[in-house]
């Protein structure tokens, strides 16, 4: 048949409408004309012979099949049933089985106990039937549908939130479209956001964040700029889209929002949340101290658990900033504590990739660390986003202790998790776990090379973390390539960070010292030392003791330079590092050896 254009559908389809009007019967087997003399008219596509197709059903069907293209591709007896017309509902057996006869549904596997499920045959055959529909009658017919399955899921409705919130938001959006919005109307677009943001938030706690944006993006556009309802969901969205630009405007306006309500509860959310994401990115922190004690104050007085938590995590960044990463740990525990009081799965599980940075960079020992990486493994069985935390760690903490395939291994299965849920610029970011552990092993061009996967991605999308710089320097200045590590040691130190402007100073004082300036060498490596003599950032206080040992060599003054190597040693011991004092004192063995030859 020429006008099939070689689609099976179309031949099927027009098969059924000429058993349909009689024009061919089965005859011995073989399907025969019923009359030698009719003309058959062709639709041209299969759009329109599906329309034909139902426009022939009895009126019942046809109203049957309308009832079912609202529900989806797989319905409810039940459903068609009981948000039908008065004239169906007696039938509706006979009609679902003329239906099947015809093939346009199949009975299928039913996932609601008690109800018998089926399938339209195509999902052309479903968007022909919904199509034909009213809008005022699919508004009508999408809300009706919710009011059912709410009724038949029973306590089990929240597993349905996202079917559910889809279906009302359907209902309102053509109400909207007709106009003349009622009171009414508003109450279902508003009961569909809170299905919606339901679903975002499982979405959110297992990492699925292009599902959360999505269902968040929805849940706000339903409802009224002055909505408390949108503030907090606002806030929400904001944690999960990946795009910088688009989450400083969310927070913004949530907390223009806040202040025009005088809602010192949301007022605070947004600010802690829009502190929480940009903190580390400036040099002043004083306003974000006051704004942590306000919103702890605010939230204590409203026994909001949630805000608690959050309040809790920011003071913990500042600690962080403050070069005390042992502090914030501690915070980390109340954010744990509060979180779980309000039953704030994401917030919890996002402590843990903080608690991991801690851990790592930290004062606990490397072999506290991993125990208590393991226990919270054990704890959160299964659950892919606490793990990644917690490999991220292992990754560090077990190449300090020497085993090193191990540690790439966790390094491995930690950016794995967020490449899998979209996290990509994190996946880049995390370059830094086998840079350190190829560091660790010695082989510095290995770890080189790991790293700037992660950060060419990231400045081909304009980003450049003052921590890859500061980290790329340091891989750069081990394979004593001075001048490829000048750019990088450079950046790091004009960035302002607690950590990475000391770590890149460090690096940039060698660059210095073997360009023959040690002049200028010298004191930027005493600057490093000095700016992290007061944290508890035990690794990195021991990487910039031996930049200043390698300035102090450069420089002829082998005795300082070997002081130095001692304090960095105990530093490295401090931590729980069983490889790196092993290399320094290999140096140092070196360095007195030539010290008594001279």
């Amino acid at each position: 048949m020429q006008a099939a254009g070689g689609n099976p559908l179309f031949v099927e389809q027009m098969l059924a409408m000429l058993i349909d009007d009689g024009l061919i019967q089965s005859v011995d087997g073989r399907w025969v004309a019923t009359n030698e003399k009719v003309t058959v008219t062709v639709p041209p596509t299969i759009a329109a012979l599906l329309s034909a197709r139902l426009d022939r059903l009895e009126p019942e069907e046809r109203d049957l099949i309308g009832r079912a293209s609202v529900v989806g591709k797989v319905f409810y007896r039940g459903a068609v049933s009981d948000v039908g017309s008065e004239s169906g509902t007696g039938r509706i057996d006979e009609l679902l089985k003329a239906l099947v006869r015809k093939d346009l549904i199949r009975p299928d596997r039913s996932t609601l106990a008690g109800e018998d499920a089926f399938r339209f045959r195509h999902i052309l055959v479903l968007e022909s039937a919904y199509g034909a529909l009213p809008k005022a009658m699919r508004a009508s017919l999408h809300e009706r549908f919710a009011n059912w399955l709410e009724r038949a899921a029973g306590d089990r409705a929240e597993e349905q939130d996202e079917i559910l919130g889809y279906h009302l938001e359907r209902a309102y959006l053509y109400r909207e479209e007709l106009g003349a919005l009622t009171d009414e109307h508003r109450a279902v677009a508003h009961r569909a956001a809170v299905r919606l943001s339901a679903a975002g938030t499982r979405a959110f706690a297992r990492s699925d964040y292009p599902a959360a944006a999505n269902l968040f993006s929805r849940a706000l556009s339903l409802l009224p700029p002055d909505d408390p309802v949108r503030i907090e969901l606002s806030l929400d969205l904001a944690s999960v889209v990946q795009d910088e630009d688009q989450k400083d405007r969310i927070w913004a306006e949530a907390i223009e929002h806040a202040r025009a309500v005088s809602n010192d509860r949301l007022l605070a959310h947004a600010l802690v949340q829009r502190w929480r994401w940009k903190l580390e990115r400036l040099t002043d922190i004083d306003q974000a101290v006051k704004d942590a004690d306000w919103a702890m104050a605010t939230f204590g007085r409203a026994a909001d658990e949630r805000g608690l938590a959050r309040a809790w995590s920011l003071r913990g960044q500042i600690a962080w900033m403050n070069g005390q990463a042992g502090n914030e740990e501690a915070a980390i525990e109340e954010v744990l504590q509060h979180a779980r009081q309000a039953g704030d799965l994401p917030e919890e599980y996002e402590a843990f990739l903080t608690l991991s940075r801690d851990i790592v960079r930290g004062p606990t020992p490397s072999d506290a660390g991993i125990r208590r990486c393991e226990e919270v493994i054990a704890q959160y069985a299964n659950q892919r986003s606490v793990e990644a935390s917690m490999f991220h760690a292992l990754g560090h903490l077990t190449a300090r202790r020497g085993d090193f395939e191990r540690a790439r291994e966790f390094a491995k299965r930690s950016r794995a998790f967020f490449f899998d849920t979209g996290q990509r610029g994190q996946f880049e970011f995390f370059a830094e776990i086998p840079y350190d552990i190829e560091m660790v092993a010695g082989e510095p061009a290995a770890a080189e090379r790991v790293l700037r996967e992660g950060f060419d991605a990231l400045a081909a999308k304009g980003e450049r973390p003052p921590f890859l710089n500061a980290f790329l320097a340091r891989a750069l200045c081990a394979q004593d390539r001075w001048n490829d590590a000048e750019p990088y040691a450079e950046f790091a130190d004009a960035a302002g960070t607690s950590l990475a402007t000391p770590v890149g100073k460090g690096s940039l004082a060698r660059v210095r010292a073997h360009q023959g300036r040690v002049d200028e060498g010298e004191p930027l490596a005493r600057e490093a030392v000095a700016l992290l003599a007061g944290t508890d950032f035990l690794i990195d206080r021991a990487d910039v003791m031996t930049d200043l040992a390698d300035v102090l060599l450069v420089a002829g003054r082998a005795d300082e330079a070997a002081d130095a190597l001692v304090q960095a040693i105990a530093l490295y011991e401090q931590k729980g590092d069983i490889v790196t004092p092993v290399r320094i004192r290999a140096r140092l063995d070196g360095i007195r050896h030539s010290t008594v030859e001279g």
